[in-house]
């Protein structure tokens, strides 16, 4: 009877002796052990990934603080040193059922319909925030030719629309 000697198989890890039907060369607990210990790896490498990214999303943020807008396709004072690139940033916004109640009583009285006017100046800042981070991704310290537009998607959702070319532009030095 064959079948019912007793297995001489052992783990290779410890030296445990494997039951005649485990199909792996290393037993349950040390199986365990190598899956925990590879998965603390994995996790402290996208820890360490997801601090590098926290760290540049922290340097491009400082840095949009200083980024320059303008209208206008050039900077007084300055000299565009390189283009870029063409960018755009959008934000939808649902404007919300009391608003849309708030502003339909103000548009048959009449006057501002202060709701929808924060709603989008909150929508436009953040569009212009992102533009900015962006810009910074990009090594830019300015953005012209900037434009936004807006509109009125349905179902009481607005869009504010910003885009602009990314530069870098360098302080002009005039001697007197």
């Amino acid at each position: 009877m064959a079948f019912l000697e007793k297995s001489t198989r052992k783990c290779n890890e410890c030296g445990e002796v494997l039951g005649r039907f485990w199909g792996d060369d290393i037993c349950p607990k040390c199986k365990e052990s190598k899956n925990e210990a590879i998965l603390a790896i994995e996790n402290q490498r996208k820890t360490e990934e997801l601090d590098k990214y926290e760290e540049e999303c922290k340097k491009a943020k400082s840095i949009c603080k200083n980024i320059i807008l303008s209208t206008t396709p050039s900077l007084e004072g300055y000299k565009i040193s390189e283009y870029l690139g063409i960018e755009s940033s959008e934000v939808i916004i649902g404007t919300g059922v009391v608003t849309d109640f708030i502003s339909s009583i103000t548009d048959l009285v009449g006057g501002r319909a202060s709701g929808y006017e924060n709603s989008l100046a909150k929508a436009k800042q953040e569009a212009f925030d992102i533009l900015r981070f962006k810009g910074a991704l990009l090594g830019g310290n300015a953005i012209v030719g900037v434009k936004s537009s807006y509109m009125d998607i349905g179902d009481n959702m607005f869009g504010v629309f910003i885009e602009g070319t990314i530069v870098k532009a360098d302080l002009i030095n005039y001697e007197i």
